[in-house]
């Protein structure tokens, strides 16, 4: 949800900031007041629910133009502090009003019993609302990525294959030692074999005959009937026993899509372009819409699409306004972060 690229970059890529936006739509809708039984019937497992694999896949390949642009010499080159800093900051400046605000709410209708350490934890927790997880595993993915691309740039396929197996594996230590699901979801670990992909699909961009392999499709049949078997039937996974539709065999469902769609596309939308420059301000402000007026708001609303309606424009309006106005703020952090570097 961030990656935010250079002008020439963006006018280039302009379909990822599609997809983006087509992605951050779903995060809104996901978080809207579904029973699970609608969810089944509106096959959400299967579209909503694949919105931060998305991501992950988009992260991926947008870290590996941003490494090959920068002709980084060797792995370590990619772990300098000021390169990890700067990653961080993106993430965390515009985090920073969202968590000051919960901050002081929690705060002040608590005042008596929040520490100083509480607050600091709810920092590193993401914050309060749906998907504050995704800021913590966002810091880690800044700490993985590097290493991910350098083992899928030198061994491609078998690098992937890799990536795939040590997620596998960490799963299967997850299940084993029984971690808790409030640590579990706060792992990057779990989206290792989709981010591994976005890298694979920078490395064979230029491979058409790619789309043409069978093993894309075989691998997506196999996440669509993994999604259809834990999602549809009684039965429950073994080893994926937590966020199982996200898991590591579940996202194995959109393989072949963004095999196909991360390749470049002329599909435009300006609108729809906003809101994917603009996610991750757009997600910070759905997870604190969430949080604070959702519910206050609910009773009143006649109809899903109707609330759907008012989360949508709510969220994106006030996200893309965020954004014009903490991306400056950020960008000259940005650049202290480079004068230093000099």
């Amino acid at each position: 949800m961030v990656n935010k690229l250079k002008t020439s970059e963006r006018s280039r890529l302009s379909y990822l900031d599609f997809y983006k936006g087509i992605a951050i739509l779903f995060v809104i809708i996901t978080h809207y007041a579904w029973t699970d039984s609608l969810r089944a019937k509106l096959l959400f497992p299967f579209w909503i629910d694949m919105a931060v694999p998305i991501f992950m896949v988009i992260t991926g390949y947008v870290n590996a133009l941003s490494y090959e642009n920068k002709n980084y010499k060797g792995i370590l080159s990619l772990y300098k502090p000021n390169e990890i800093l700067s990653k961080w900051l993106r993430l965390a400046i515009p985090f920073l009003p969202i968590y000051i605000l919960q901050a002081v709410s929690v705060t002040i209708s608590d005042c008596d019993t929040v520490s100083i350490q509480e607050l600091m934890l709810l920092f590193l927790l993401g914050g309060i609302g749906p998907g504050s997880y995704y800021f913590p595993v966002m810091l880690q993915v800044v700490i993985l990525s590097p290493a991910v691309w350098y083992i899928v740039k030198c061994h491609n396929f078998k690098g992937l294959a890799g990536c795939f197996i040590a997620n596998v594996l960490f799963e299967i230590m997850k299940t084993v030692f029984m971690m808790s699901p409030s640590i579990y979801r706060l792992c990057s670990l779990r989206y290792l074999f989709i981010l591994s992909f976005g890298f694979y699909l920078y490395c064979i961009k230029d491979d058409k005959t790619q789309c043409k392999k069978k093993w894309y499709y075989l691998v997506g049949i196999l996440g669509a009937c993994y999604i259809t078997v834990f999602n549809y039937t009684d039965m429950e996974p073994i080893i994926t026993n937590q966020w199982t539709v996200t898991s590591v065999f579940a996202v194995m469902f959109i393989v072949p899509v963004m095999l196909h769609l991360m390749r470049p596309q002329t599909i435009r939308c300006a609108i729809v372009e906003s809101l994917g420059q603009a996610s991750w301000d757009v997600f910070l402000v759905q997870m604190c819409y969430y949080w604070a007026v959702f519910g206050k708001i609910y009773p009143y609303i006649s109809s899903i699409p109707l609330g759907l309606l008012i989360n949508t424009v709510v969220c994106s309006v006030v996200g893309i306004c965020y954004c014009k106005v903490e991306t400056p703020i950020t960008q000259r952090a940005l650049g202290s972060i480079r004068g230093c570097r000099r």
